[in-house]
């Protein structure tokens, strides 16, 4: 009996000291750091990293990756594919080769036709309808991809990081990303397959891929995105890139007398794109702002009569001074000038003015950070903001007025 009470006595103590140490500091932290790593089913931090596995699918990418480097963070990949789909080109070089009668093409491989089945078949067409004899076929030769910027830096930056391409001097002040080797385009198409947003750049690169597939045996299945916009821009670094290669943070100071001062200052910023409307409804709806449209301005093109216009365009007679959008005036009146686009094409611009909505952008790009130039117009504007939102309590006069005056020049 006297084992026992001992034994019960060690095991009581045994108890007591676990009981004390859970309630130390240490202990406690310990527990809450395991706790956040292994996520509960339904928690938010688990929720969060379901959308970000399901948002974008790097798994292909990863596996091709050079062999120099080991890992690239998904954020960094995000950001890249919307700054590619703003500035990013996707050629096709061809060369023309002549026919031998209605055979197949010399000096061409041979692959089968999707209609008839048999082995002649045109590079372009896809099919092996007759051509006259001797007809020269355009055939797709080599595959590149560009970017091209006036900011080398972030150029650097980007080769630096995915492991491949090239950044050389581009006409004069400009400079270009360029891939051009196949082992690096087949890791751009892991990387951008199912993965683009936008619909025009989807086309571009779907027929960049065929054409690829064309001059290889082993062909890849471009993919269609599987996510919709709404989901995703502002879950993601997307918005960012894409921010980066079309975005505009500026500040407008104009006169007007019934201001202390003599004018009135906004921060505006601005991003806008050819026909792709979608993305800008979705960011009304999450950021708000507002969205305005308007054909292209063909600046060749001024003060013509309907005779001079291009042929497969429309256009509309506007006034330069009010920048109206509307139908105007008679082409013959000096303040007028042609916008003209192809048909059925506008260009979407989406603006933010209000401190509210320019905010909102400001939580969004604290998550995820501009990584080109423009954020340091982005951190002037949002300076600006702050003057504008603290007026009352900060008094635009002396050196106070004097860093707004130099912001409004830093930011045009």
């Amino acid at each position: 009996m006297q084992i026992s009470n001992d034994q019960d006595e060690i095991i009581s103590l045994h108890y007591l000291i676990k009981v004390i140490c859970m309630k130390t500091p240490f202990y406690m932290s310990q527990n809450r750091a395991k706790a956040t790593s292994s996520p509960r089913a339904g928690s938010s931090h688990g929720s969060s990293e379901t959308i970000r596995k399901t948002t974008f699918n790097f798994q292909t990418f990863n596996q091709h990756l050079p062999q120099h480097i080991k890992h690239i963070d998904p954020e960094f990949l995000e950001w890249f594919i919307g700054f590619a789909e703003g500035d990013g080109s996707f050629i096709v070089s061809h060369k023309d080769i002549e026919r031998n009668g209605t055979g197949p093409v010399l000096g061409a491989k041979a692959q089968t036709c999707k209609a008839c089945g048999s082995g002649r078949v045109l590079w372009t067409s896809r099919s092996c309808r007759p051509e006259p004899a001797g007809a020269a076929v355009h055939v797709p030769e080599r595959l590149m991809f560009f970017l091209t910027q006036k900011e080398v830096q972030v150029l650097h930056m980007i080769r630096s990081t995915l492991g491949f391409g090239k950044v050389f001097s581009h006409g004069g002040q400009y400079f270009r990303y360029s891939v051009t080797d196949k082992e690096s385009i087949d890791r751009l198409i892991y990387l951008f397959n199912g993965n683009l947003l936008l619909n025009k750049t989807n086309k571009r690169f779907h027929d960049w891929v065929q054409a690829r597939n064309i001059l290889t045996t082993e062909p890849i299945r471009p993919l269609q995105p599987s996510k919709k916009l709404q989901e995703i821009l502002l879950s993601s670094a997307w918005l960012s890139g894409f921010i980066d290669a079309e975005g505009c943070f500026n500040i407008v100071k104009t006169s007007e007398k019934r201001y202390s001062l003599g004018f009135r200052i906004r921060c505006r910023f601005i991003l806008g794109q050819l026909d792709e409307k979608s993305i800008f409804v979705d960011l009304e709806k999450l950021l708000g702002g507002y969205i305005s449209a308007r054909p292209l301005v063909d600046k060749s093109i001024v003060d013509s009569g309907p005779a001079a216009k291009p042929s497969g365009l429309r256009a509309l007679q506007v006034r330069k001074t009010r920048g109206s959008f509307g139908p105007g005036i008679a082409p013959t009146e000096p303040s007028c000038v042609l916008l003209a686009c192809p048909k059925g094409h506008l260009f979407y611009r989406y603006t933010c003015t209000s401190i509210k909505d320019l905010n909102n952008l400001k939580s969004y790009l604290q998550r995820y950070r501009l990584k080109s130039r423009k954020r340091l117009a982005c951190a002037s504007m949002y300076r600006m903001l702050f003057y504008i939102e603290n007026r009352k309590v900060i008094p635009w006069e002396g050196k106070v007025l004097n860093r707004i005056l130099n912001l409004c020049k830093k930011v045009d």
